[in-house]
């Protein structure tokens, strides 16, 4: 955060409560779980969550004022909004209560086809959502989405990094990022992929000249 200072914001990772079932379990096995013993299943998410939210409420009065929270694809993905309600919503939402308790922001992170869960997201209190993947990657229309929710979180995407910046030529981006800021932008959105980082000097290149092509657009709408 010193190093960063107003350039940027500074996001602690946060695995949530599913997390604990699904990096201990296969796929297959986690959802096998679910489908027979879901009271296992439910007790073991409750017993991370208790253990998480003492850890999150600590790092927040040491100064953590920002949380990166992934795992509720594993529900979104793999269980479905059956297993979303009852595993992640109760518990990611006390989360983010405790986070914005101390004047924290809530950062999620979900992969995959996400449009029918776009409401159950604002549910949670979440303060951005990426990288509301397009298809072919995804199933969200970023102008549907901001006209759904637009008020209640900020948009973040859909240039996933290894899907997109950094396999893709930057013609192909550049259009793309451009019809993006059309149907999301001025306000509440952020052209991107996902907080999880640019892993190779393609996909940095292609992210910092996305910048330029920002400000053209800005200065284009101030006319």
């Amino acid at each position: 955060k010193e190093m960063i200072g107003e350039e940027g914001l500074v996001l602690a990772g946060l695995p949530d409560a599913i997390c604990f079932p699904a990096s201990y379990l296969s796929p297959q096995d986690m959802c096998l779980l679910w489908m027979d013993e879901p009271k296992l299943m439910l007790k073991m998410v409750e017993t991370a969550a208790e253990r998480l939210n003492e850890f999150v409420e600590r790092a927040c009065k040491l100064g953590v004022d920002a949380f990166r929270i992934i795992g509720g694809e594993y529900a979104t993905q793999q269980l479905g909004p059956k297993g979303f309600n009852a595993l992640v919503k109760p518990f990611d939402r006390d989360l983010c209560r405790i986070i914005h308790r101390y004047g924290g922001i809530a950062y999620y992170h979900n992969h995959g086809d996400v449009n029918r869960f776009l409401e159950d997201f604002a549910d949670l209190e979440i303060d951005a959502l990426d990288p509301l993947e397009m298809p072919p990657y995804g199933d969200v229309d970023l102008a549907d989405a901001k006209r759904r929710v637009g008020d209640k979180y900020c948009l973040v995407g859909p240039l996933d990094d290894m899907e997109v910046l950094e396999t893709k030529d930057f013609d192909y981006i550049s259009e793309l990022a451009w019809k993006c800021l059309q149907a999301a932008g001025p306000d509440g959105y952020i052209l991107g992929g996902t907080a999880s980082g640019t892993y190779t000097e393609r996909a940095a290149e292609n992210f910092i000249r996305l910048v330029e092509l920002s400000k053209r657009f800005s200065a284009e709408l101030r006319g």
